[in-house]
């Protein structure tokens, strides 16, 4: 599992800026678990694993996500997330790095 944890932003490879919904962070993932994938047309996948504090994950695969990877077949759809929820990354490799932006709703 690839944790996505608010403390990234500490090491300097996340940033913060406001927004009317709430704080978007951007995180950025080190790929460490891939499997293959039983699809024949997909090479791998990594299942991500959605920390408690993160209420919402948004991925714009164009200008989010840096893959090198050969299949990139995304399956992602974007959704409320619990902190026991996956998302499934098709085509990535072992040693991708994953740039995701979580927005958090601000409370009251």
């Amino acid at each position: 599992m690839v944790v996505i944890s608010r403390l990234a932003n500490k090491t300097g490879h996340g940033f913060h800026h406001p927004s009317r919904r709430g704080l978007h962070t951007s995180v950025l993932l080190p790929v460490v678990i891939v499997q293959e994938h039983p699809h024949a047309n997909c090479r791998f996948y990594v299942e991500v694993m959605i920390s408690a504090n993160v209420l919402q994950l948004k991925l714009d695969f164009q200008r989010m996500l840096h893959l090198e990877a050969e299949n990139q077949n995304w399956s992602f759809k974007n959704k409320k997330l619990n902190d026991t929820d996956t998302i499934q990354m098709i085509g990535i490799k072992k040693h991708d790095i994953i740039v995701c932006q979580t927005t958090e709703e601000q409370l009251d």
